[in-house]
C-alpha cells in the first residue's frame, strides 16, 4: 500500500510512478495506492488500472464515529449514551452550516472527522459531565 500519493514533491511524481509500475509487474498480489480525486486520473492512466472511491461518510456514520471515539476517552464506566448522541448530532450539523457543507465534501471524509473529533474533546467531555440539556 502507498498512501498519499497527492502528497509527493510534484518533482518527484514521475519517479513515484515509474516505482509503481515496476511494482506492478512483480509477484505483488494487489497494489494499493491512495490519493486525492484530483489526481486520480493520473494515476489510473499510468497505472492503466480504473480506480475505486471510497464514498463518504453518512451523517449517521459520523456520529457514530465521533461517539467510539468519545467514549475511548470516558472509559468503560460511560453510561450517558444519548448525551453522546446529542452532541454529536449538534456538533454535525453545526460543522456541516459553518462550512457549507450539504454535500459532505468536508464533513464526510474520515480523517476530517478524527481531527474534529479530538478539536472538540475537551468541550463534549464537559458537556458529558454537565447537567446542560443542549451543547
Amino acid at each position: 500500500m502507498v498512501g498519499g500519493f497527492d502528497e509527493i514533491c510534484p518533482s518527484y511524481k514521475e519517479t513515484v510512478i515509474e516505482m509503481l509500475q515496476v511494482l506492478k509487474q512483480t509477484s505483488l498480489e494487489q497494489l494499493w495506492v491512495t490519493t486525492r480525486p484530483h489526481l486520480r486520473e493520473d494515476l489510473e492512466d499510468n497505472l492503466q488500472q480504473l480506480s475505486q472511491k471510497l464514498q463518504p461518510f453518512s451523517e449517521v456514520e459520523l456520529v457514530e464515529l465521533l461517539k467510539k471515539l468519545w467514549l475511548q476517552h470516558l472509559g468503560s464506566e460511560a453510561t450517558g449514551h444519548d448525551r453522546l448522541l446529542i452532541y454529536a448530532t449538534a456538533l454535525n450539523k453545526k460543522m456541516a452550516q459553518s462550512i457549507s457543507d450539504e454535500d459532505r465534501k468536508f464533513t464526510g471524509i474520515p480523517l476530517q472527522n478524527l481531527m474534529l473529533a479530538e478539536a472538540f474533546k475537551d468541550e463534549f467531555i464537559s458537556f458529558y459531565l454537565s447537567d446542560k440539556s443542549e451543547p
